[in-house]
């Protein structure tokens, strides 16, 4: 082969190789305030183990820091839309951050380097967002199904627990916080780790749910009163405590 084709085509492997690698990727997002823009970081491999509960997969755990950027001014309003893209006015933005946390199934045996190999082929790959006020609307099918079996020790009262959103406060202790980002005082019981144990006041609580998707995909909110939830950018704390996905 000549020695010059092969370098081209080498080059060329090369080019391609990297084009696949992840990188960060700003989007438009429409969000109850208007479109802002929202920055989607790379899913990183965080960690492969052993199922909670099944013999027959293992699980990989993912992250993806998604960064909300909340302008000071609109050049949209509630009729009219914008002609020009948010990233192209020159105001000025608030930047809420979130490290999103999901567990996935993947084949027995494989390693994380397996696992981020083959997250390379998916270059927008998403942890999106399921925020509702009922907690049954960011379940799974299969979660409905294991809360009404008698065959899973699942019920809707530990569901509930481990899918309000919380935050931490301004004392450093997670507080679950109502749509409008207030936190929410005594309204659920922690234990010594910050997991919650049961709700005191369940008025105002919101709940959520992740899911991970090949391509990108927007967040889900299904609340009736729908504000931006500030202060989540330590909101991992909390979901690196929920049960593995059914």
């Amino acid at each position: 082969m000549n020695s010059e084709v092969c370098v081209i085509n080498i080059y060329t492997i090369l080019i391609i190789k990297h084009s696949n690698i992840m990188k960060n990727r700003t989007v438009d997002v429409k969000t109850p305030k208007g479109m802002i823009q929202a920055t989607y970081g790379p899913i990183v491999v965080a960690d492969v183990r052993e199922h909670s509960f099944r013999t027959d997969v293992a699980q990989a755990e993912l992250r993806q820091t998604v960064t909300r950027h909340y302008p000071s001014a609109r050049a949209n309003n509630s009729i009219t839309e914008a002609l020009f893209s948010a990233g192209e006015f020159d105001f000025s933005s608030s930047d809420f951050e979130q490290v999103r946390v999901v567990w996935i199934n993947i084949p027995l045996g494989k390693t994380k380097q397996d696992v981020e190999k083959q997250l390379e082929k998916f270059v927008d790959a998403t942890i999106y967002r399921i925020l509702a006020d009922n907690v049954e609307e960011v379940l799974s099918k299969e979660q409905l199904h294991a809360i009404n079996s008698p065959d899973f020790d699942y019920s809707l009262e530990s569901a509930r627990n481990s899918h309000i959103v919380m935050a931490i406060d301004d004392d450093g202790m997670p507080r679950a916080i109502a749509s409008n980002g207030e936190a929410l005082v005594g309204a659920v019981e922690l234990d010594a780790d910050g997991k919650v144990t049961g709700i005191l006041n369940p008025e105002g609580l919101q709940y959520s749910s992740k899911g991970f998707a090949l391509s990108h995909t927007d967040d889900i909110d299904l609340r009736e009163i729908a504000e931006p939830v500030k202060a989540v950018a330590t909101g991992v704390v909390d979901e690196a405590k929920q049960p593995a996905s059914l």
